[in-house]
């Protein structure tokens, strides 16, 4: 019996406001990750890499559904 498997990889970036250097405190950079990583998990998806730059973050993790995902990370970043 054959069998097909599929992995979807998004690539996200998060940029500060204007790209100011707001993450200029290595230790704040690496708990973003960290928090970001575990948000990803939670909803079901599998980090696979975080960084982080003095003007943005970046995330690249499995995903389930993109749609529903994207919307699920993004109500979690905004705080809503």
């Amino acid at each position: 019996m054959s069998q097909s498997l599929a992995r979807a990889w998004l690539h996200v970036v998060f940029s500060t406001k204007d790209r100011q250097a707001f993450l200029q405190h290595n230790g704040f950079r690496d708990e973003m990750c960290r928090l970001l990583g575990y948000h990803i998990n939670e909803i079901g998806c599998r980090a696979l890499r975080a960084g982080a730059w003095i003007d943005h973050v970046l995330r690249t993790n499995s995903v389930n559904y993109v749609v529903d995902t994207n919307w699920k990370l993004m109500s979690i970043m905004s705080g809503t």
